[in-house]
């Protein structure tokens, strides 16, 4: 334990946290607990008696607490909409990429519509030549 100063009977928050090397959320946190019970001055400073924390300090592993729990709300981190995170193609691709892109991927269609057409101009063609000669 630490002793701020040996004389004294009653401590600080900030003097208790330092004898029992914990935070003065944890002594925070034990008075609403009802492990501690400091007294409080009119002005409304927390005071602990020496003999308090001394048993406090005895008993301290019976009090110890994980520092977070599942229960614990999580800090919020500002979240950007999707689109505010998108980037423009434009900013990534020069011009004549994108024409060289958008080129590749529109001759597809153009490609299975000329197939299909000359398809079917053939099987006109071989059903008109059919029934023409007749056989």
């Amino acid at each position: 334990m630490h002793e701020p100063n040996k004389n004294k009977e009653y401590l600080t928050i900030k003097e208790a946290s330092k004898y029992l090397r914990v935070s003065k959320d944890t002594l925070r946190r034990w008075e609403k607990k009802k492990i501690l019970k400091p007294f409080r001055s009119p002005t409304g400073w927390r005071y602990y008696s020496k003999r308090q924390l001394d048993y406090v300090f005895i008993q301290k592993p019976d009090f110890s607490e994980p520092t977070s729990t599942v229960h614990d709300k999580p800090k919020e981190l500002p979240i950007k909409k999707s689109y505010e995170n998108k980037i423009p193609i434009e900013s990534v691709l020069p011009p004549q990429a994108l024409l060289k892109t958008n080129s590749k991927i529109s001759r597809i269609p153009i490609l299975f519509l000329a197939f299909f057409v000359s398809l079917n101009l053939m099987l006109l063609i071989f059903y008109f030549v059919k029934n023409l000669t007749g056989n």
